[in-house]
């Protein structure tokens, strides 16, 4: 089961535990009782939100790590416009990640040790020849370092860089998805559904800090709609990113899907 399906699975789950009974009541204001469901729902909605957000994270950002160490970018050979157009699009969303990926991790950290190592070497070519001495082959064989060694190394650094990013996201709402998917090239909707998702993570973060003592007060049926367009945004995210997924994916994983 795919990470945006678990995702609908599970709110409505919730729904139908938590928030289904109290929506058929029409009352202006909230009992006691509706009120501590839209709670828990918001809770623990707002808890698998982020956990996809973060996977989704991930996996783009592995994905394309384990796409460029297979060097094969092109499967088949394109037989018209559009599988060409696809492809193009597919490779590009892969340089996309990659460059801004590394550069995120790169910059974040404020080093890198793949770079770190590349200075040495040219500070060693500088020792070696002010001291007067030549080249051995062993210094030939430490000083060319094939440039690809660099590159997968500072893709290594980018994906444990990430585990432990991701694993220090603590939220849901725009401010977090924006951390969270632009660095590893994912776009953002331009749509007012992320005022949705806005106001579940406000009412969450209200409820979550306040111990339990809230001055605003949602309905069910608010809650409800919130949720049903956030995971509309959640659907057109994961539709704009699941083509290059698939692609990126080891052949054998991709198959089984």
């Amino acid at each position: 089961m795919s990470d945006i399906i678990e995702l609908k699975h599970y709110s409505y789950r919730l729904y139908l535990t938590l928030l289904k009974e109290h929506v058929k009541i029409k009352t202006l204001k909230p009992t006691s009782q509706e009120e501590d469901c839209v709670k828990a729902f918001c809770v623990l909605t707002h808890a698998a939100l982020e956990e996809y957000f973060e996977k989704l994270t991930l996996k783009t950002v592995k994905n394309a790590y384990k796409k460029y160490k297979t060097k094969r970018f092109i499967e088949s050979i394109p037989t018209t416009q559009d599988e060409i157009d696809n492809l193009n699009l597919l490779i590009s969303q892969l340089i996309k990640t990659l460059v801004l990926s590394s550069s995120y991790s790169v910059y974040s950290r404020n080093n890198s040790d793949a770079l770190k190592e590349h200075k040495l070497k040219l500070e060693r070519v500088t020792e070696i020849y002010k001291s007067g001495s030549n080249l051995t082959l062993q210094d030939v064989t430490e000083l060319t370092k094939k440039s690809d060694s660099y590159t997968k190394e500072i893709l290594k650094e980018t994906v444990k860089f990430f585990d432990n990013y991701v694993d220090n996201n603590h939220g849901a709402s725009l401010k977090y998805i924006l951390k969270l998917f632009i660095p590893v090239g994912i776009d953002i909707p331009e749509t007012l559904l992320l005022n949705s998702l806005q106001k579940l993570a406000e009412y969450r973060g209200s409820y979550a800090h306040s111990q339990g003592k809230l001055t605003q007060i949602i309905s069910a049926s608010d809650i409800v709609l919130y949720l049903i367009d956030t995971i509309k945004l959640c659907t057109t995210v994961e539709k704009s990113i699941c083509d290059f997924n698939l692609y990126a994916q080891p052949k054998s994983i991709a198959e089984n899907i």
